[in-house]
Parts: C-alpha cells; structure tokens; sequence
C-alpha cells in the first residue's frame, strides 16, 4: 500500500489522513469524506487531488452541481483560497490558467478542469479521458435517476491510464433514500470499491475559532436537527425534515406478537413501476398505534394480492387506500362495468376502502401521532429512552426499514400552494411511497382497541356449573344473558 502523503504547510487531521489512505489503496476507486460543515472535507479533498495531479500527470476535474457554486465555492478554494486559508492550488505549481477554458495547466503536465454537472453541460464530459474525478458536494446532485446517471457518466470518463482511475466526493448528510446514500454510505448497499471516511465539526476544531465551536456546539438545545445534520453529520437529519421529532430510540420498537383482541387495519399505496407499499397496523387499548409489518416492491396486482392476503390472515382487515386507484379511466371488467385499479385488487380477494388524501390533513396527522406528548406515557411494548418525558402514540417496528427511512427523509414542501404544510409531492412521488401508505392508514383516524370485559365471580362459577351440566344447559346459557344481579331465562 501506498503511504499517504499530506505534505506541508497543510497539517492534516486524523480524519483527513484517513481519507488519504484511502485515497492511496489499490482496491478503492471512490473515496467520499461526508459529515459535517466545516470539518476540514474540502480542503483536504482538494489538497490530496492536486498532489495526485502533481505526482501523476494527466487529465483531471473538478465538478459541481451548478457553475454558481463552483465558481463562488470550489473554484474560489482551489485558486484564490477559502477566507484565510491559502490556495489549495499553490501558484508556484502552476504553468497557466485559462479562464475562457476553465482549465489549470500545472508545471509538471496536468491539467485541471473546471466544470458543472447541469444538464447542458454533461454532454462536454462525454469525449473526456481523464485520470481522477474530484466532486464537491455531491449530495446537491437529484437524489433519484437522473442524478445517479450523472454519477455513472463521470465514473465511465475514467479511462486515463496516466492517473489513478478514480473519484473523490466530498458531501454533506441528507436523506436516507437517495442513491448516494444507498451506493455511498449504507453499509448493507454500497458499491464494493466505495470507501467512506466520516467528519464531525470535532474533528476539525483545532483549526477553528473556539467561540465558533461553541456556537455551532449550543444549536443542539436550539436546532436540534441542524445540530444533528450539520455538526454531527447524521444523515436522515437536514434542514426543511418534515418530521424533526422522529427518532429511533422513541419510535422505533423490536418487533412482538400482536395480541388478538388489538384492532388490526392496513395501509397501501399502489405502484406498478413504483413500488406497492402495504402496512399492517395495530391499535392496543390506550389508543397507540404501531406499525408492525411492511411490503414494499413493484409489480402488477397479481403478484402483490397473495403477499397482502397473507399479511391479513384470518382476520378481517379494513386496507385503506388512496382514492385514485378508483379511477377507471374508460376500462371495463368481463361485465361490461367500469373497471379501476381497485376493480383488479377486488378480483384477487383484497378489498379497499378510500383514503382521506388531503396532504396537509395528512402531514398534520403524522405530525400530532409522532409528536412525544409529555403526559403521555409510553406503553410497555415501547422502548423509553432515558431523560425523556412523555411518549408518542406512533410506533414502527424495526423491521420496516423503508418507512423509517422514509421518515427520516421526507422533506417540507417549499412550493405550491400547500409550501411548508405538507411532504414535498415530487418527493413523496418519486421516493415516499411508503410515507404515502400511512398518511392514509393515519387519516383513517384509528380509535382505542375495546378492552375486553372482565366476567363477575359469579358469572365465573356459573360457568364452570353450566360445563358439569351438560351441553342442553351450555346451548341455553348461549342463547340468553346475564345482567351481574342475577341469571334472566
């Protein structure tokens, strides 16, 4: 392995070295240093690229998602400097710069572009050959297939045999069901050649102003998503979260038996080439509910419908839906009769019932379920976690792990008519089925689970009498009642 090398008047921090090392191992061929803000990720992203293109001459870039912010942030880094900081491109080591062609020609041969990701612009990276690829900010990126074949293309540019073949990305946290956390980050789903080094703000604050840290330390009383996004780094943590207050250690319980006498219901949100999402709920005594069983993947109704019958069992489940699959658009059934989405589900044995589909209703409604009310107290199937008073009424097993992600993800809407009072509805369509599914089974507006009533003493021995009589006695004793004063025939 190559010894990682970050040379003076640069002092790495720990976490910088470890990205160098990774850098440098044969295996690697993307490295992403993610977390928090100014924790030291580009400035040493852009240090270790341009020793690369020092010691290994060949065809380079540097791309961001819109030209503005390359040119007012990564570009101002690399040749001008970042506030105090020097140029991250030393003048000394270069030969020339081209503005017209945003290129940087260093004394030893390299070349550094300089380019945007726009859409216009990707068409100009398709005839590059180039040597390493550095990225900043790539979680700016669309999270859904038109960003990730941005991300393809630039990995299928590195062909240049000059240089190392690879690509660093610099990002910040978002949500949990974008491609760059499903490729980059997550542990189970990342691509094998990925190698991730994570910051804090911690781990830069030597190099920073000690009243900044502190500052930046307070917003956990204050902001505690920005906290946890942006000095943390915690991905499913950022600003415009629609459901700030959903956390694991509250919401998120181990999976139990449902008992019998708990009301069961369903949710479902219909794909075909988008994924089918069904919950199964349960509502105990109290009036929690909890979310205990997820089926999420596309496909036509007659794949789907077994799965859900068998989700439903032998009880009998009231599934609601969103009141679009209803919608016949001119198609009819072997009758002659208007035919749906709904039609379909009905011929394989699942039946629907509408949804209440009004966004902002339903955002309000998953918003009061989470929200840990303080003279609430948690069930004992829940988790408590220590300091915490009160308890929500919305739970989710660990088990659903596409709603907790989705959770975690959905973004405020910022505009439209319904900006700031609902989930985001491009989002929601593209990547919240699951969000989707229970802002349906939430609207559904679940009551308490009757409680079963205890019999009288009395009533006990009569019916411990009524066995030893005989079956002629048990068939009358069935047909009448009892009114706890005394036995009416």
């Amino acid at each position: 392995m190559t010894v990682a090398r970050v040379l003076a008047p640069f002092r790495a921090t720990a976490r910088q070295e470890e990205v160098a090392t990774a850098w440098h191992e044969p295996s690697v061929g993307v490295v992403v240093a993610d977390g928090a803000i100014r924790s030291g990720k580009t400035q040493c992203a852009g240090r270790l690229f341009l020793e690369t293109a020092v010691e290994q001459p060949a065809l380079y870039l540097v791309a961001r998602s819109t030209y503005r912010s390359l040119k007012d942030s990564t570009q101002r880094a690399m040749l001008i400097g970042d506030g105090a900081l020097p140029p991250l491109i030393p003048p000394e080591v270069v030969d020339r710069y081209s503005a017209t062609d945003e290129l940087v020609r260093l004394k030893t041969g390299a070349e550094i572009l300089f380019r945007s990701l726009e859409e216009g612009q990707l068409s100009k990276l398709l005839n590059l050959t180039l040597g390493g690829i550095f990225v900043d900010q790539l979680e700016e990126l669309d999270g859904g297939e038109a960003g990730e074949r941005v991300f393809d293309t630039l990995l299928g540019r590195l062909s240049d045999p000059r240089g190392p073949r690879k690509l660093l990305a610099v990002m910040n946290p978002s949500g949990l069901t974008s491609w760059q956390y499903r490729r980059l980050v997550d542990e189970a789903t990342r691509d094998a050649d990925v190698r991730r080094v994570h910051f804090t703000l911690r781990d830069n604050a030597a190099n920073l102003l000690a009243d900044y840290v502190a500052k930046m330390e307070a917003t956990r009383l204050t902001r505690s998503a920005w906290y946890r996004s942006f000095i943390l780094g915690e991905w499913g943590s950022f600003q415009g979260q629609a459901y700030e207050e959903f956390e694991d250690a509250i919401h998120v319980v181990e999976p139990f038996e449902i008992p019998d006498a708990w009301e069961v219901f369903a949710s479902l949100d219909h794909g075909a080439s988008n994924p089918t999402a069904h919950y199964m709920w349960a509502a105990d005594h109290d009036g929690n509910l909890v979310v205990f069983d997820e089926y999420y993947r596309p496909g036509l109704v007659s794949a789907h419908a077994p799965s859900i019958l068998a989700r439903h069992g032998d009880r009998h489940v009231v599934c609601w839906s969103d009141p679009s699959v209803w919608a016949n658009h001119g198609h009819t059934n072997k009758w002659g009769e208007p035919a749906s989405i709904a039609t379909e589900y009905y011929e394989h044995d699942v039946h629907l019932a509408r949804a209440n589909n009004d966004r902002a209703a339903g955002y309000m409604r998953v918003l009061e379920l989470l929200h840990v009310d303080p003279a609430r107290v948690a069930p004992p199937w829940a988790s408590v976690r220590h300091g915490v008073e009160g308890a929500p009424r919305l739970y989710v097993f660990r088990t659903c792990k596409q709603l907790i992600a989705q959770l975690k993800s959905a973004p405020v809407a910022v505009d439209g008519v319904n900006a700031g009072e609902c989930v985001d509805p491009q989002w929601e369509s593209e990547h919240g089925h699951a969000h989707a599914s229970v802002r349906y089974g939430a609207m559904s507006r679940p009551g308490p689970a009757p409680k079963p009533v205890e019999e009288p003493e009395d009533w006990v021995a009569f019916r411990k009498r009524e066995l030893l009589v005989g079956n002629d006695y048990e068939r009358r004793a069935q047909r009448d009642y009892y009114d706890s004063e005394r036995f009416i025939w």
